[in-house]
């Protein structure tokens, strides 16, 4: 970013669109802030907690509650949740509404049952393998077991679904495990489909588009936020 806004006026683009790496402490945020006085900036799935910008992307919130309801509905009350590693607010917000749902129906996860990526890099199941392979013998060493795994993304739940398998624990008979994301190249290579949420990127795309059309014709416009419900499937993993 430092780059784009050293250019000269004539040579900055109209737009930017951004996907933050942290929605809490970014080095980038002061310079952000700066940039989008001069060039409109569009946050797209990802935003700053408590800042104004232009934000479009899904409800992490429908996400987490969503999930949180289903696993209730299926008489799951022992669950484990393993989240990404980081701040951003993809992460934050999925697991905070998650915990809240499962708080007004009395139901608590225990600090033991949350796990956490230590890595940042979430590229490609083999990465994060030997990890998930390490929080799954936690988690089948809880007592009281849980019934379900809840996990930030598809790559996660295909991981510890590969773990469970090779250890001879059933998935979703013994327990289920639900994912995030609907990552079609993740999905193929899982044992069973995921039960998971698609998101809307058509309507996402559609609303950027408008967006921008908007901004052209009204400099000054406030920033306002979007979000979009994505559409929860129900796989074989549950």
């Amino acid at each position: 970013m430092e780059t784009i806004y050293s250019k000269p006026a004539a040579l900055r683009p109209d737009f930017l669109f951004l996907t933050t790496c942290d929605s809490t402490m970014n080095p980038n945020l002061e310079l952000l802030q700066k940039i989008s006085r001069e060039i409109p900036c569009i946050l797209i799935d990802r935003y700053f907690h408590g800042k104004n910008f232009h934000y479009i992307g899904v409800s992490n919130n429908f996400i987490g509650s969503r999930t949180a309801d289903y696993l209730l509905e299926n008489g799951h009350r022992h669950i484990a949740y393993i989240k990404a590693y980081g701040k951003i607010s993809t992460i934050q917000d999925r697991f905070s509404s998650f915990e809240n749902a499962l708080e007004r129906s009395a139901v608590f996860l225990d600090q033991q049952c949350i796990f956490a990526l230590s890595n940042a890099n979430v590229g490609s199941i083999s990465e994060i393998q030997e990890e998930i392979d390490r929080i799954g013998a936690r988690i089948l060493s809880l007592s009281p077991r849980p019934t379900a795994v809840v996990c930030s993304f598809d790559r996660i739940a295909v991981a510890l679904m590969n773990f469970f398998l090779k250890n001879s624990v059933r998935v979703p008979k013994d327990i289920c495990i639900i994912g995030c994301d609907n990552d079609v190249d993740v999905g193929a290579m899982s044992p069973l489909s995921l039960t998971t949420f698609r998101h809307p990127y058509r309507e996402c795309a559609r609303e950027a588009i408008a967006r921008i059309e908007n901004i052209k014709n009204n400099q000054k416009a406030s920033p306002h936020s979007v979000e979009f419900f994505p559409e929860f499937i129900i796989g074989e993993s549950t």
